[in-house]
């Protein structure tokens, strides 16, 4: 599909329901305009809008208190000694935001989209390729008054090595130089902690998120439907339960669109083999934010286990590693029966001490 034709079916006062989807599109009477409050339409009709305009152009839809919690893009600029550069925009010709998915609840938008772009200068260092880019991002943004008030973003970097030949170097696992120990802020609470505040039965409201918290009338479980609570509670079992454990909460027909690790089992020739659980020792997926609408669940988690086996070729470390992910999920019946997920390799690679293979 051309530029002009993904422009075209994503234009301001495009319908809900007739956007793209990463899973099975939603039937009529679940997405469309007319299932959102009249806040959420605005919010959705700026996103449309902030989407078809050029970068430098943004902040007329941001208020000016606009709050940025976390750059799509963060690894590259620290590794390739360009700081502060999150994306250097006058590198990147004809940009276009593709939007893949989106989920529209109260303040909030949630969304994937592909960042299309000419490389025409020196990005990360590298100098134009005059290759045509196709980056995978996602967003999660709060709206006050139907304009941006927070963001949250995470891209996928390693994909831009791969595609424009930028060969990483990371320090060696384990290495007192390396950088892993400032990448996040670690966990927010001891394991038991985490574990008790996102058992099954917890309130919709009192889960953590990356945004401003919602007001307890805007989110909290007694605002959900009861599809809405079954799936939360389904995906709340889900994450408490051991990854072998993890087809009791899924439909015998689930279907995975895209795994969290693609890049690092591809660039060594191991594709499908996205994460060995067993060089892994006591993982445990703290959620760091959930939004939930119909019969899907969007949700963004840390992921923390102990490094006790080769992992991607590195020997164990005994160090404690961590991975942003983010899912994208269709329920049927309370039970998962697709997934779409997303995770932050780079981050992987510098915490492994793995270079990046192009």
């Amino acid at each position: 599909m051309s530029i002009a034709e993904a422009a075209a079916r994503q234009k301001p006062g495009t319908d809900y329901g007739a956007l793209k989807s990463l899973v099975t599109k939603l039937v009529p009477e679940t997405r469309s305009n007319a299932q959102l409050t009249p806040e959420e339409r605005t919010n959705l009709e700026a996103y449309l809008k902030y989407k078809t305009i050029q970068p430098h152009e943004r902040r007329a839809f941001q208020l000016p208190s606009f709050k940025l919690h976390r750059h799509g893009f963060i690894h590259l600029p620290a590794l390739c000694g360009t700081a502060g550069i999150e994306l250097d925009h006058t590198s990147l010709q004809g940009r276009f935001d593709e939007i893949e998915d989106l989920i529209v609840k109260d303040d909030r938008i949630w969304s994937v989209f592909t960042l299309r772009a000419k490389h025409v200068g020196t990005l990360y260092r590298q100098p134009a390729t005059q290759k045509d880019l196709a980056i995978t991002e996602m967003c999660c943004l709060r709206y006050e008054a139907g304009k941006l008030a927070e963001g949250w973003f995470l891209g996928d970097e390693v994909s831009i090595c791969r595609q424009i030949g930028i060969a990483v170097k990371v320090s060696p696992a384990g290495a007192t130089t390396t950088e892993a120990s400032t990448l996040t802020a670690g966990p927010s609470a001891s394991p038991a902690e985490i574990a008790g505040r996102q058992q099954p039965g917890t309130d919709y409201g009192k889960l953590k998120s990356v945004v401003t918290r919602l007001a307890p009338g805007k989110r909290a479980g007694s605002d959900l439907s009861d599809e809405e609570r079954a799936n939360l509670d389904c995906y709340l079992r889900f994450k408490t339960a051991k990854p072998s454990e993890r087809r009791n909460y899924q439909t015998s027909s689930c279907k995975l669109h895209r795994r969290g690790i693609v890049h690092l089992p591809e660039s060594r020739a191991t594709p499908g083999a996205e994460l060995d659980h067993g060089a892994l020792e006591g993982r445990l997926d703290e959620i760091e934010d959930v939004i939930v609408k119909g019969d899907r669940l969007w949700s963004v988690f840390t992921v923390r286990a102990r490094h006790v086996g080769e992992l991607y070729g590195v020997a164990p470390t005994g160090r404690t590693i961590e991975m942003l992910e983010y899912c994208v999920m269709r329920f049927e019946a309370g039970k998962i029966a697709e997934g779409w997920f997303f995770g932050d390799e780079l981050g992987v690679c510098r915490q492994l001490g793995v270079p990046i293979v192009v």
